[in-house]
């Protein structure tokens, strides 16, 4: 009896570490010094399974695929980095669920959606909203959102965009509608049908629903575009959001990283103590400061985070299970581990379970799951646990 007991604890033991790795306890890394590296925004962004990239001479290139009701779809049929779009002199490319928008040097905006670039050739871009110069433009669930050169924000429906492309009758709603209108915006991001930006002050806003998705009963955005204000107290300049990450971040000018949502594997960065079960922090009215930094460029994907700090190394927090992280483990961290410093970063992405990082010289290192190909390394490994080099030759980092 005392025997079978025995095996029954050792049992379970052994099952709580397999099944349930220990969380690392949140670092809150002081970083020494400022920022000795310049982030590169733009240039380098993920879809659910895909990643695009634009090289030295402003060319997109992508690799992975996506999910359609036909069953999965690889982008240019490659799972390495191919030239995607037609054209050079790109300055910001954006992935989303839908479709890849490109800003070219005269803030012209253009548009691709994903089921145009699964040919062997490049895809020829649309302009769209040609009366408009844009400097930051994205697309989440069938929802568009800019910043045009003025400062102003603006949201859409790209699904009514694309009929009006394809030539049916759009509602007027595929015009765009101002949000928030006599102030200046300097970022913005998607959460969903939900935007968040910075203003030219710092300051964080929410919108409600802009559309309705899914079985959501949350409030649709008022048509006098006013935003909710959530507070910080630093001023801000960088956000990060996107459909399916339950939680938002943003970048401090001091360097300082910043966050609220859902903390289910640590994502959020703050440690154990804050974690939030339901979704009533979805409302929140004012940001967690993670850690001090300094940081230079921030982004999400669902239930994980990455950072690159001011001398180049790149950080990261949240699950790790499937190795996320990089770390070379499957523990998940509560709070900020720096995972490389071995090369210096410039940009971070990170598709649903993999992470794409640029370094200084225009190279691409990634890690984590293969899925739709989306290390680039042509669906030769399964998994990285490390940072790997990306197979191309191409310099990547866009036209300086």
């Amino acid at each position: 009896m005392r025997v079978a007991l025995l095996l029954v604890v050792i049992a379970v033991v052994v099952m709580g570490f397999i099944v349930l790795p220990e969380r690392q306890p949140a670092t809150a890394p002081r970083l020494a010094g400022g920022a000795s590296v310049s982030a590169r925004d733009g240039v380098l962004d993920a879809g659910p399974s895909y990643v695009v990239a634009l090289d030295e001479s402003g060319r997109v290139h992508g690799w992975g695929g996506y999910e359609t009701n036909a069953g999965a779809q690889v982008l240019a049929r490659s799972k390495r980095p191919r030239l995607l779009l037609a054209g050079s002199g790109y300055r910001r490319v954006a992935a989303g669920n839908r479709t890849i928008y490109v800003i070219d040097v005269e803030g012209t905006l253009r548009r691709a959606a994903l089921d145009d670039v699964r040919s062997d050739e490049p895809f020829v871009p649309v302009p769209v909203f040609s009366a408009k110069r844009w400097r930051v433009a994205r697309e989440s669930w069938g929802i568009g959102a800019g910043i045009d050169r003025d400062g102003a924000l603006w949201w859409w429906s790209d699904d009514e965009l694309a009929d009006q492309i394809a030539g049916r009758q759009p509602d007027p709603q595929w015009e765009p509608q101002p949000l928030m209108p006599g102030y200046r915006f300097v970022d913005a991001c998607l959460q969903g049908p939900r935007l968040h930006a910075i203003d030219d002050q710092g300051r964080m806003w929410r919108s409600n629903d802009l559309l309705r998705r899914g079985s959501s009963d949350r409030p649709l955005q008022g048509e006098d575009g006013m935003l909710a204000r959530i507070a910080a107290d630093a001023p801000l300049v960088k956000i990060a959001c996107r459909e399916n990450a339950s939680h938002v971040l943003a970048l401090a000018r001091d360097g300082s990283a910043w966050g609220y949502g859902t903390n289910q594997f640590g994502e959020l960065g703050a440690g154990d103590e804050e974690m939030h079960p339901d979704r009533s922090v979805f409302d929140a009215t004012a940001l967690v400061r993670i850690a001090d930094g300094p940081f230079v460029f921030i982004t999400v994907g669902p239930q994980v985070s990455f950072a690159i700090a001011g001398d180049g190394a790149l950080w990261g927090w949240g699950r790790n299970l499937d190795n996320e992280l990089g770390t070379g483990d499957t523990v998940p961290h509560v709070g900020p581990v720096e995972i490389d410093h071995s090369r210096s970063r410039v940009a971070v992405a990170t598709t649903y379970g993999t992470g794409i990082a640029l370094d200084a010289r225009g190279g691409l290192q990634s890690w984590g799951s293969n899925a739709l190909g989306a290390l680039g390394d042509g669906g030769i490994a399964q998994t990285h646990d490390r940072p790997g080099d990306v197979l191309t030759e191409v310099r990547f980092g866009g036209s300086q």
